[in-house]
């Protein structure tokens, strides 16, 4: 996110999707980060968090409202939950300004891969950003891939 566009300095909303969101442990970084980035010149952020299993969402919106029950005096995050995938989402033409997919990729075979890319072009607008992040197979970050509460 150090490399976010200038252009989102001048848009008073940011729209994000986080596909393959999981739990939302991801979609709550990414709107962490942002609003760490922005500070008091926050703008307004619209999170989208896409997942096909609707279970993950019912555990998101427990660790939703116990993250925002320990919030004091700073924004609370909205998360619209989304069901879905990837390669066909409901957004429309050029209208994210980012998109991202975390630790998913893995997952999909080449040509899910490729619908997911071309979708990727569809819905970002122009200057919009792709951010994919993928763990190295036999890297030392999969050894320190554990589940935690990341609510406190």
């Amino acid at each position: 996110m150090n490399h976010a566009p200038q252009a989102w300095d001048l848009n008073p909303q940011l729209d994000i999707a986080d596909v393959g969101c999981g739990v939302d442990l991801s979609t709550r970084d990414i709107a962490s980060l942002i609003m760490g980035l922005y500070g008091k010149e926050l703008p307004l952020l619209r999170m989208k968090a896409v997942d096909p299993f609707h279970y993950f969402f019912a555990v998101a919106e427990v660790f939703q409202a116990e993250a925002d029950a320990m919030k004091t005096g700073t924004p609370k995050i909205s998360v619209e939950y989304i069901h879905g995938l990837g390669k066909n989402t409901i957004f429309p033409d050029d209208s994210l300004d980012l998109y991202t997919i975390q630790v998913m990729k893995h997952e999909l075979p080449d040509s899910a891969t490729i619908a997911v890319v071309a979708e990727v072009f569809r819905v970002l607008r122009p200057g919009g950003v792709f951010a994919m992040l993928e763990a190295h197979p036999r890297g030392d970050g999969n050894r320190e891939f554990t589940p935690r509460n990341r609510c406190s």
